[in-house]
């Protein structure tokens, strides 16, 4: 009797863990301090999602695949999650932009992020912002296969 019950308090615990660690999997540490700089070894978006989120940190984009939509998610995703486009091959491959979550706002979306010619800032990337790439209707949330 009471091993099976410490059986189903393991199977318990495991399945806990397994659905906190997914749900919390890409959420990242907070970069806002280092805003008027460039994170990782470029200046590319990716460079500061993966200095950032250290489990993203050794992960190819090419493992990268689309989660949660973000403007259909905004109350679901927590502050300081990986986010990116996915615009290559229909929609399951990133291509794009890669940027922190910060919250949803009426016209788009709040993120940290960094590009080429231009340091980490935060910004609103806006719901049918042209090009694709910065288009908040475009952003999901990042897993990985």
């Amino acid at each position: 009797m009471i091993t099976k019950m410490r059986r189903e308090i393991v199977i318990q615990a495991a399945i806990l863990f397994l659905a906190v660690s997914l749900t919390a999997a890409y959420t990242c540490s907070d970069p806002s301090n280092h805003i008027g700089q460039w994170l990782g070894i470029n200046q590319q978006c990716v460079s500061l999602v993966r200095h950032v989120c250290s489990r993203l940190e050794d992960k190819h984009t090419s493992t990268w695949v689309p989660g949660k939509l973000v403007k259909d998610n905004c109350d679901d995703i927590p502050e300081y999650t990986a986010i990116a486009t996915f615009l290559k091959d229909g929609g399951l491959s990133y291509e794009g932009h890669a940027a922190i979550f910060l919250s949803c706002v009426p016209s788009g979306i709040r993120v940290i992020d960094q590009y080429v010619g231009k340091p980490i800032s935060i910004k609103t990337i806006r719901y049918g912002g042209n090009p694709d790439s910065y288009d908040a209707d475009n952003f999901y949330t990042i897993e990985v296969t």
